[in-house]
């Protein structure tokens, strides 16, 4: 399965597939055919003397910028070279290379016999270097030349895919060193099989090509092959985006197409294909947006009024969905939810008032409207913030009359009473109309007094410190602290 981003897994281009003839593929590789060329020329012994005498050790010469293992002294890529010799080195086959070698053995053999040996050494040099590095290089650089011909033919049978043209835009620039080596090596992992195959192969080859190679033939033939795929490629990829299905997967693959066009491909298409291409990206988004929004709203809409309404409504907002659609759509979708929220808040509430209107006036209902009432009226109504803040308005409204009635019930001193928290850690036992203990949870029992204000609230004061406590009905609250009254011991 091809693992080019654009493409969906159906086929991406219906029908037969697009491909480039392979007549014009290999005219564009291998051009016309070339004339015989002429054989090197072996000059006399002095000419090679005074040639070898511009070698220099640390003088390299290196096929490219790509970073070919293979490399030999300067001097046989230096012009005088193709003068005394006939041709220049990249001419040469392997069997001249050799035959220059042995003819500069030839050469070395005589300087010694002539005690020359500042000169025999020169020519000793080159003559190693000629039947070594520069007669391995030359076969090398050959077969590496029908091999990058043969991969490339094999790729013009491929059909033409986003992953392709980027990495024919790598080869393009191929010429000017690394960084579209580098472009075409990354395209690569976007193509399969046998495509992926015969990519890598040219690429491999190309490492041993030389650089005016590379300029001259290599990176036009590969300009060639962007220019006559490319429109097949983009209408492709605007098929696939038409066809992009109706569906939270079809979405993440528009979202991924759009984060390829501009890391992978900006290269690849010119700037106006890149803004159509991402116009008709943001289109399909938009219409399959709206689609998946209406099915939403009617799934939203068409729940039946009560709390399981809510529930609906809960799923629909923290579905994952609502937060990949569009903006616009997603808005939609939520202010549907409001609107039945509020619709069914309100069909709600005058049922909920009158339970909580037929609570019994006692501190057990308050002990239901701050527990469970409250809990499942926060739970329940999660989904919709407005709605649910009216119902725990109501719920404290309807406290607030309990509270009043209880509270007018207690009324009168507190000479006499007793309070203790739930668990009976904290007492209060008011003794007249002033004194008052306090025992803490650790068991200590502290004599303070207290006061009682105008509006209610009761004043203790202890050695230490002082608290303000509220009665409300048989309770008497302030901060974390609720004590009831409780029967005298």
């Amino acid at each position: 399965m091809s693992h080019d981003r654009f493409l969906s897994p159906r086929p991406a281009f219906p029908g037969a597939a697009l491909s480039l003839a392979v007549p014009l593929a290999l005219s564009l590789v291998l051009g016309a055919a070339a004339p015989a060329r002429a054989a090197v020329t072996l000059p006399d012994c002095p000419a090679m003397t005074k040639w070898a005498g511009g070698y220099e050790k640390n003088a390299k010469w290196e096929p490219n910028d790509l970073g070919s293992r293979h490399w030999f002294p300067a001097i046989f890529a230096a012009p005088e070279t193709a003068e005394v010799f006939g041709k220049p080195v990249l001419e040469w086959t392997p069997d001249e290379a050799k035959s220059i070698a042995t003819a500069l053995k030839a050469c070395e053999r005589a300087l010694s016999k002539e005690k020359r040996y500042r000169e025999r050494n020169a020519v000793s040099d080159v003559k190693t270097w000629a039947s070594r590095n520069v007669a391995n290089y030359l076969e090398t650089s050959a077969a590496a030349r029908g091999a990058y011909d043969t991969a490339f033919a094999a790729l013009a049978q491929a059909k033409p895919s986003p992953g392709l043209l980027a990495f024919y835009t790598g080869m393009a620039k191929i010429g000017d060193g690394r960084k579209g080596y580098d472009a075409a090596q990354r395209a690569t992992a976007q193509l399969a099989g046998d495509v992926q195959k015969a990519a890598r192969a040219a690429l491999s080859s190309a490492r041993d090509l030389p650089q005016a190679e590379l300029d001259s033939r290599i990176a036009p033939a590969a300009a060639a092959r962007i220019d006559s795929q490319r429109t097949a490629v983009r209408a492709a990829i605007e098929v696939d985006i038409a066809n992009m299905p109706v569906s939270i997967q079809g979405l993440d693959a528009l979202s991924g197409m759009r984060k390829a066009l501009a890391k992978d491909y900006a290269d690849v298409f010119p700037r106006e294909d890149v803004a159509a291409i991402t116009g008709k990206i943001g289109t399909r988004e938009t219409a399959i947006g709206t689609q998946i929004a209406d099915m939403m709203i009617a799934d939203i809409e068409s729940a039946a009024d009560g709390m399981p309404a809510f529930n609906n409504i809960a799923t629909q907002l923290n579905s994952g969905l609502l937060q990949r659609l569009p903006p616009a759509q997603a808005a939609r979708v939520r202010a549907a939810a409001s609107a039945k929220a509020e619709a069914v808040g309100n069909a709600l509430m005058p049922a909920f008032r009158k339970n909580l209107a037929d609570l019994p006036v006692e501190d057990a209902s308050i002990d239901s409207l701050d527990g469970p009432t409250l809990a499942y009226v926060r739970q329940s109504l999660a989904p919709a913030p407005a709605v649910r803040v009216r119902f725990e308005q109501a719920v404290a409204a309807r406290r607030s009359e309990i509270v009043a009635a209880l509270t007018k019930a207690e009324a009168g001193t507190m000479r006499g009473r007793h309070y203790a928290d739930r668990a009976g850690r904290i007492k209060m036992e008011f003794v007249d109309r002033t004194r008052v203990f306090v025992t803490a949870p650790d068991g200590q029992t502290a004599a303070g007094t207290y006061t009682e204000e105008k509006d209610g609230r009761v004043v203790v004061t202890l050695p230490n410190k002082s608290m303000v406590l509220t009665r409300e009905g048989r309770r008497l609250t302030g901060g974390p602290v609720e004590l009831r009254r409780v029967d005298a011991n």
